[in-house]
């Protein structure tokens, strides 16, 4: 699976469904937090079942690695944030909760727990946020249902350039 669905679905993972409720409460500062990186030139490394993946964003513009290769994704940032928002409207419920406080890297964050549940899928995660900057530092997220998953995410700020 590419870092951008791995990125959204920890994002439906710490996110509110559009339609059903207002983000309230420990949800705010998560999904705040989770646009907040989606729109940052950041790079993105991302382990599932012993591989990594990265990608890049930069200038607004998506870029993963695939087999050796980069390539530019067909959506914006903006567009895959929209769709993003279209996908949550379908959750039956969420929970964000603050879990305290910790480092990551010897940087200092935020840690939030957070659950969606769907019709076929239940996402569960642990969200690192930046106590100086606001974003994602690292997301540690389990999706069960139809196809399972665990992936860590570590993202990381500064001097982000296109890799192409």
């Amino acid at each position: 699976m590419p870092i951008r669905p791995l990125l959204f679905a920890a994002l439906a993972v710490t996110s509110a469904t559009a339609g059903a409720a207002e983000l309230t409460g420990d949800c705010k500062p998560v999904w705040a937090a989770m646009e907040k990186t989606m729109r940052a030139d950041h790079t993105a490394s991302t382990v599932r079942d012993g591989t990594t993946i990265q990608g890049v964003t930069a200038g607004g513009v998506n870029y993963v690695q695939i087999r050796g290769t980069w390539r530019k994704s067909p959506m914006s940032v903006q567009q895959v944030i929209e769709q993003q928002h279209e996908n949550l409207k379908d959750a039956k419920e969420y929970r964000c909760q603050r879990i305290g406080d910790s480092t990551v890297d010897g940087a200092p964050v935020t840690l939030y727990k957070t659950q969606t549940v769907n019709d076929s899928t239940t996402g569960e995660s642990t969200i690192a946020i930046s106590r100086s900057d606001g974003v994602a530092v690292q997301v540690d997220a389990t999706i069960k249902g139809d196809a399972n998953m665990h992936f860590i995410t570590h993202y990381a700020y500064g001097n982000v350039k296109p890799p192409m």
